[in-house]
Order: C-alpha cells, then sequence, then structure tokens
C-alpha cells in the first residue's frame, strides 16, 4: 500500500509567511493613510481654524498696557481748629517735616508724602508709637508707556527722594543742583497735546526756581506744592 506523503513543516511554513506579509501590507497601509491625512487634511484645516496662540497675542496686543505708580500721604488728623492742627504738627517735627492743607474738611495734618514702600513704613512707626494716622493714596495711570505721564512721575520721585532724605534729623538742607540740572537735561519734550502735558509744564517750572540747598524751612511749601499736583492728576 502506497502512502501519500503531506509536507506539514512547508505548510506551516507558508501559514506563517501569509500572516507576515497580511500584517506588514496592514502597517503599510496604516501609515501611508496617516501621512496622507497629515498632509491634506491638517493643511486644510491650519488655514480654517487659527491657531489659539495666535488669538492670544493679538488679544494682548489689542489690550492696553496699565502701569501703576501710587503715592501715600500719611495723615494724623483733620481739626476744625487750627490751634490743634498746629499742636500735632509741631510734635510731628522728630518723624519729619509735616505740614498742613485747608480744605473743606479742615485742617489736615500732613506728615509728608512717600512712595507707596516708603509711605507704609512710616505708617508702621507712627502706629507702634501709639500716634494715629491715616493714609491718603494717590494713583498714576500711566497707559501704553505714555512719556508724560512717566516723565511726571519720574519728577515727582525725584523730588520725593530729596524730601524724604531732608526729613532726616541731621540733615540741615539738601543740595537740589543736581536735581535741577536732571529735569533740564534729561526731560525731553513729549507731545504737547498730552493730557498732563500742563502738570508736567508744571512741574519742571517748580524744579527751575527750587533754591540750590533746599532747607526744612521750604520742605513744607514743597510738600504742598506735590499734594496739589497729586489732587490735579487724580481728580480727572
Amino acid at each position: 500500500m502506497k502512502y501519500t506523503r503531506y509536507d506539514m513543516k512547508r505548510k506551516k511554513n507558508n501559514s506563517l509567511a501569509f500572516v507576515v506579509v497580511f500584517l506588514s501590507t496592514l502597517v503599510f497601509a496604516v501609515v501611508i493613510g496617516t501621512v496622507i491625512s497629515k498632509l491634506f487634511f491638517n493643511n486644510n484645516l491650519k488655514e480654517v481654524i487659527p491657531k489659539s496662540e495666535d488669538k492670544i497675542t493679538d488679544a494682548a496686543k489689542k489690550e492696553d498696557k496699565k502701569k501703576v505708580v501710587r503715592y501715600i500721604v500719611v495723615q494724623c488728623g483733620v481739626f476744625g481748629k487750627n490751634e490743634n492742627a498746629e499742636s500735632v504738627k509741631k510734635n510731628l517735627s522728630v518723624y519729619g517735616n509735616a505740614f498742613t492743607v485747608l480744605d473743606e474738611k479742615g485742617t489736615r495734618v500732613l506728615l509728608g508724602i512717600y512712595k507707596e514702600e516708603q509711605g507704609l513704613k512710616t505708617m508702621k512707626i507712627l502706629s507702634e508709637k501709639s500716634i494715629d494716622n491715616s493714609k491718603i493714596t494717590f494713583e498714576i495711570n500711566i497707559l501704553n508707556n505714555n512719556a508724560c505721564d512717566e516723565q511726571v512721575a519720574a519728577i515727582i520721585d525725584a523730588e520725593l527722594d530729596v524730601l524724604t532724605s531732608l526729613a532726616d534729623s541731621n540733615t540741615k538742607s539738601i543740595d537740589t543742583k543736581e536735581l535741577k540740572k536732571w529735569c533740564s537735561l534729561e526731560i525731553k519734550e513729549v507731545d504737547k497735546k498730552s493730557t498732563n502735558i500742563n502738570v508736567l509744564n508744571e512741574l519742571k517750572a517748580h524744579i527751575s526756581t527750587l533754591p540750590d540747598e533746599l532747607g526744612k524751612d521750604k520742605a513744607s511749601e514743597c510738600y504742598i506744592f506735590l499734594y496739589n499736583i497729586l489732587k490735579k492728576l487724580t481728580e480727572k
């Protein structure tokens, strides 16, 4: 009897080859499909849908950039009688060059005008000494790097630096020649249509008329001038 001989090993090899070819073809098709999809569909979508980053950038460009400069006036009471105000003012002389301003509420006794950080420190010192105090806050809002307002703030800062130094009990006077020179040479012309151009010109004129040696007796005048300037800037 003859037997038909089957090569079982060969059949297994053929089946395995078929599976490998089939899987390779499938993977190749998926890869090609993905590439085509990215090339054609994604490009079209990019044209239709703007990037989220672009939206954020555009929004940022449109939004006004604002810088806020704050000043603190340290107040130590408001009095109906001027003699009471003068008494408090005299008692404050060990802490600085106090001054008074008169308005519809009475006579305000003010120890000084300070940049925000220094003002808060001064208030803390007074509170530790059990001296009643409060603050009046003035803000200058500088929009989009407005050159006029930046120069207004720069001049106020510079004069306050001088007045703060003058408040030291050991300081009798301050040389202002450098301040006057800086103001005349470094403060440039700005757009004459700027909202606060008149305030800027007032400040420049004020600095130019300061004595070369500013004594404590003139500190009150300077403070009162700056107080009124800050009111003008914030009451608009």
